[in-house]
């Protein structure tokens, strides 16, 4: 952030390398805008959305699927956004996914992690099944839906050959991927 949202580009002009660093800088600082309230990070994020938003609407075929993880991270920052305004009492309204539903994110999500297996993305699918584990764990307390995405994510990791990313995934949620739901006996 220190030198700016381009630096990379500056000095790579042209690099296919690029749009993927733009992107994991566009994740990771929607993450950090989540975490810690902090709106700059979130404004980064937005910029780095936006290039990646570009680039697809000129037809570049490789982002497309980094666009659709892209707009479901923007519209949780809109969501958690909201959600700790409304705690707050603040009736402010939004500019930008001013009605997002958690449905809406899981959707966007899925729709990510569809279109980045079916064309041979398995890491990002990967990436954006694990983002949606921790959206459902974090900020809908959705224990079952965060296992089931969580358990497809180290699926996917473990096709792409990240063994490394898998035992990080798995020791990072491991109180969630032990989780059982109890089963209801009828008499």
């Amino acid at each position: 952030i220190r030198d700016g949202h381009d630096c990379f580009q500056k000095a790579l002009m042209a690099n296919p390398q690029i749009a993927m660093d733009c992107f994991l800088r566009a994740v990771s600082c929607f993450a950090a805008a989540n975490e810690t309230q902090q709106s700059r990070y979130e404004k980064m994020g937005e910029i780095m959305r936006g290039k990646i938003k570009k680039w697809a609407s000129s037809g570049n075929p490789n982002v497309q699927h980094y666009n659709m993880i892209l707009d479901a991270e923007s519209m949780v920052c809109a969501y958690v956004k909201r959600t700790r305004k409304s705690k707050k009492l603040s009736l402010l309204p939004m500019k930008r996914h001013a009605q997002v539903l958690p449905d809406d994110i899981i959707q966007q999500y899925t729709s990510a992690i569809v279109w980045s297996a079916r064309n041979g993305y398995q890491h990002d699918a990967a990436l954006a099944s694990e983002r949606l584990g921790d959206f459902c764990l974090r900020f809908l307390g959705d224990m079952p839906e965060a296992k089931y995405r969580l358990e497809q994510s180290i699926d996917y990791w473990t096709r792409w050959g990240a063994l490394g990313k898998v035992r990080h995934v798995q020791t990072k949620y491991s109180h969630v991927l032990q989780y059982q739901e109890r089963s209801v006996v009828h008499d």
